[in-house]
């Protein structure tokens, strides 16, 4: 696949709003602590798993981002601000690959949020825990 003038544009444009996710993950961090286990289930949904232990709380949601490829010239690669997973597709082209997990970790004490954090093969392409962010992006939403 070449890429053309255009289409680098449209790459460079779609990787800055992917980027947003990443954003979007640390935003979320922040967030969370004080909410209560009801809040994040209206924005996140239910947890996929759960656990109460000696009045802590841990609630699990998961993710599993689809699978994604396309080949780029070599010269395109320059044009990518980020690190990516590579591999060489034949004369001149090379190979981006994407995909990834994440797993939300809430920790509730008193039954209100003291830390979310995220575990997985969650950087994306996008930075580090985008891949996190379609689990907490409803929760950002004014």
């Amino acid at each position: 696949m070449h890429v053309n003038g255009k289409m680098r544009l449209a790459l460079i444009f779609c990787l800055f709003l992917a980027s947003c996710g990443a954003q979007q993950a640390r935003e979320a961090r922040t967030w969370a602590p004080g909410h209560t286990l009801a809040d994040l289930e209206q924005c996140m949904g239910p947890p996929d798993k759960a656990d109460v232990r000696d009045g802590t709380t841990v609630a699990m949601w998961s993710y599993v981002e689809p699978s994604r490829s396309m080949a780029l010239p070599l010269a395109d690669l320059a044009l990518l601000p980020v690190s990516l997973p590579i591999s060489l597709a034949g004369a001149g082209s090379t190979s981006l690959s994407t995909s990834g997990d994440c797993r939300a970790i809430a920790t509730l004490r008193d039954w209100h949020v003291v830390s979310l954090r995220y575990a997985g093969a969650d950087d994306g392409i996008t930075g580090h825990d985008a891949v996190c962010a379609p689990i907490v992006r409803g929760c950002l939403r004014p």
